[in-house]
């Protein structure tokens, strides 16, 4: 069970409140949020902001990461699940470089199939 705190009370004496966003943090939010509906223009700019407020935040290279990969610039975003892992070695990075790799491995095994007709 990840807590996400949406099943906290808003109750000022309860000891366990959700920890206050940093604003790198809120800044990494948001532009996830904007890649998801494909604003990555967008979402770059504000990941870049959040990685100048905290360029050792390793969660700001993942979404950075998953803004490039989801541009289509999968062997761009490598460089920055890298960034990440060197931070911190997560799990749900390495997933995401996984993820990463197989879409280059598909589209080069696509463009090999191409090549060959």
């Amino acid at each position: 069970y990840l807590n996400t705190w949406d099943d906290d009370e808003d109750d000022s004496t309860n000891q366990t409140s959700r920890p206050r966003k940093t604003r790198d943090e809120e800044l990494a939010d948001d532009a996830f949020n904007l890649q998801a509906e494909e604003r990555y223009r967008e979402a770059l700019k504000l990941i870049a902001e959040a990685i100048d407020i905290n360029p050792r935040g390793p969660n700001n290279w993942n979404v950075k990461a998953i803004i490039i990969d989801n541009m289509g610039l999968h062997e761009d975003a490598l460089q920055f699940y890298d960034r990440s892992l060197e931070l911190d070695d997560s799990d749900v990075v390495k997933a995401n470089k996984a993820q990463c790799l197989l879409r280059i491995a598909r589209n080069r095994k696509f463009s090999d199939n191409e090549s060959s007709v």
